[in-house]
C-alpha cells in the first residue's frame, strides 16, 4: 500500500516536471533587461525559443533563431529539451509502475534513476542558462533580487526543485518497495 501510494505521488511529480520544463522552453521571457532605444528605454526579453511558438512562423526562422543562440544557450535547450525527454519516460514508466500486478520491486528501482538523471539535466540547463548571461551561480540569489529572471527561468528554477523533490521521492519509493512490495 505505501508503495502504491508513493507511485501515484511519483507519477503526479513527473507530469508537474514535465509540464514546467516545457512551458520553460515555449516562455520567452528568460532574462529580462534594459534595452537603450532613439526614445528611451525599454525592456528586452531574452528567450531560447522567442519566437517559433508565435504564429505565421516557418521552419526557417526557427533555425535563424537556433544559429543565434550562443554555444552555452544551445547546450542548455539540449539539457532542456533531454529533461523533458527523461520525465516522460519516467512517466510512463512510473504508470507501468502503478498498473503492474507482478514484480513491482524489480519496477521500482529505475524511477529514482530517471528523476535524477532529469534532475541534473534541468538543474545543468539552468546553470548554463545564467552563465550565459554572465551570471555565476553565487551571484544567483542578488540577480534574483534585482528582478533580471523573467518568467521563463522562474518556472525553470520551480522544475528543478520538483524533478529535485521527485528524486527524494523515487528514492523513498525504491526502499518502500523492497520493504513493502506492495
Amino acid at each position: 500500500m505505501c508503495s502504491t501510494f508513493l507511485t501515484f505521488i511519483y507519477v503526479a511529480g513527473t507530469l508537474t516536471a514535465a509540464i514546467l520544463q516545457v512551458a520553460s522552453l515555449v516562455t520567452q521571457s528568460w532574462f529580462v533587461g534594459d534595452e537603450q532605444l532613439s526614445v528611451g528605454t525599454a525592456k528586452r526579453l531574452y528567450g531560447l525559443f522567442f519566437s517559433c511558438t508565435t504564429q505565421n512562423v516557418t521552419e526557417n526562422q526557427c533555425i535563424l533563431i537556433w544559429n543565434r543562440l550562443s554555444s552555452q544557450e544551445k547546450a542548455a535547450a539540449v539539457c532542456f529539451i533531454l529533461a523533458v525527454a527523461f520525465s516522460a519516460l519516467s512517466f510512463i514508466w512510473g504508470c507501468v509502475n502503478c498498473f503492474a500486478c507482478c514484480c513491482r520491486s524489480c519496477l521500482t528501482m529505475p524511477l529514482a534513476i530517471l528523476a535524477g538523471i532529469g534532475f541534473v539535466l534541468n538543474f545543468t540547463g539552468a546553470c548554463l542558462m545564467a552563465s550565459s548571461q554572465g551570471i555565476s551561480i553565487s551571484e544567483f540569489v542578488n540577480e534574483a533580487k534585482e528582478q533580471s529572471f523573467g518568467l521563463s527561468m522562474w518556472i525553470c528554477v520551480a522544475s528543478v526543485a520538483v524533478t529535485l523533490v521527485n528524486t527524494v521521492v523515487g528514492i523513498i519509493l525504491a526502499l518502500a518497495s523492497k520493504v513493502c512490495p506492495c
